[in-house]
């Protein structure tokens, strides 16, 4: 990091070799919303600094699942659409 403190972080939501979608920000955890229930997604996270981007890290695969709510006799609503993606840097 050449001494510098970590500024931001790029986290990155990919669908096969398409990156989709991309979060810059200083926290360490994010959410990916809009994504299908079912579908398997690739994460992976960069770190910046005043120096510059780090390497992109290796990917992560997470497949989003909707989980039923209702009661008996209720329809269901599917809520797997989003992804929270978390790291620790240390």
């Amino acid at each position: 990091n050449g001494g510098s403190a970590i500024l931001n972080y790029t986290f990155y939501c990919y669908q096969g070799a398409s990156r989709i979608q991309s979060i810059t920000q200083p926290a360490v955890t994010c959410t990916f919303v809009g994504l299908a229930d079912g579908t398997t997604y690739g994460f992976s996270v960069l770190a910046s600094n005043l120096n510059g981007n780090g390497g992109e890290s290796p990917q992560t695969m997470g497949t989003p699942q909707a989980a039923p709510i209702g009661f008996a006799g209720q329809a269901t609503v599917p809520m797997g659409t989003s992804a929270s993606v978390g790291f620790s840097p240390w």
